[in-house]
């Protein structure tokens, strides 16, 4: 039983991920557009936030249970009965505590179509309705926690996916002009650290083609050999291009916004 529970739930869960992989850097940028410029010195907070409202917006899209009973009454009786309930799991109190209303209700909304294809209701929790059956309030409270702990690692795992899957995009087509761009910046950074077999010299020497094989190559035998470096590095050099996105989009101030070679924000005054 639990093993189903866990094979529906992760396949839920990995179109949270897959839906919005080719929206989150752009909605980063968006959502920084309208801030000052101080606002992306917390440029790691806001990714953290923004993985946390991942699961309201992939909730939001995704269709509801077909014939299943009215949904969860109120989030404060979800809240409630999961301070209670779920308590012995603070990482997952935690999370569900720090999510607003509107995320409390769209994550219950689903939980309870959840649990009406697994042939229950939610409410029968939240209402207290198996008091006398505590072995069956147990195992089901169990399932829901199931959901919750899922939802919350997979939260957590959001960007390390993104980077992952814009990995994958890049070396299935490593000529769109975007995957170019972003190669070339990888190999950047990749001869930099010494982890490339091609100087700089060799490569600027060579044609436009054997350039972009080289890049392909070199991207690939990292991916071999030191794979986590790599995923380091990509990670990095999203960071880089994500703030020069929101740079570009800022309006001009007497402070602009710069991205510097190695990926640190700094502030240059206008002169």
């Amino acid at each position: 039983m639990h093993i189903l529970i866990w094979v529906i739930v992760i396949a839920m869960l990995i179109g949270l991920g897959m839906i919005l992989k080719r929206n989150l850097l752009a909605n980063q940028a968006a959502a920084l557009a309208d801030e000052p410029p101080a606002a992306q010195k917390g440029f790691a907070a806001h990714l953290t936030y923004s993985l946390t409202n991942m699961v309201q917006e992939r909730l939001q899209k995704l269709p509801l249970g077909l014939g299943r009973q009215k949904k969860v009454d109120t989030v404060a009786q979800f809240r409630a009965w999961a301070a209670g309930s779920l308590a012995a799991n603070r990482e997952v109190q935690q999370w569900l505590d720090a999510l607003n209303d509107e995320q409390i209700a769209a994550l219950s909304e689903h939980m309870a179509a959840f649990c009406h294809d697994m042939g229950f209701d939610l409410a029968w929790l939240l209402d207290n309705q198996l008091a006398q059956n505590k072995g069956l309030q147990q195992g089901l409270t169990q399932i829901v926690l199931f959901y919750s702990r899922a939802s919350y690692e997979a939260v957590k795992l959001q960007e390390e996916v993104q980077i992952f899957h814009i990995y994958r995009e890049y070396m299935q087509n490593p000529q769109s002009r975007e995957n170019r761009e972003l190669g070339e910046h990888l190999f950047g950074k990749l001869v930099e650290q010494g982890m490339s077999t091609v100087s700089i010299s060799e490569h600027l020497a060579a044609s436009a083609r054997t350039r972009q094989r080289q890049i392909v190559e070199t991207i690939s035998a990292c991916a071999q050999e030191e794979p986590q470096r790599l995923h380091t590095l990509l990670k990095s050099v999203l960071t880089e291009r994500t703030l020069a996105r929101i740079n570009s989009a800022m309006p001009a101030t007497g402070e602009a916004a710069a991205v510097n070679l190695n990926g640190a924000a700094k502030v240059a005054a206008n002169s």
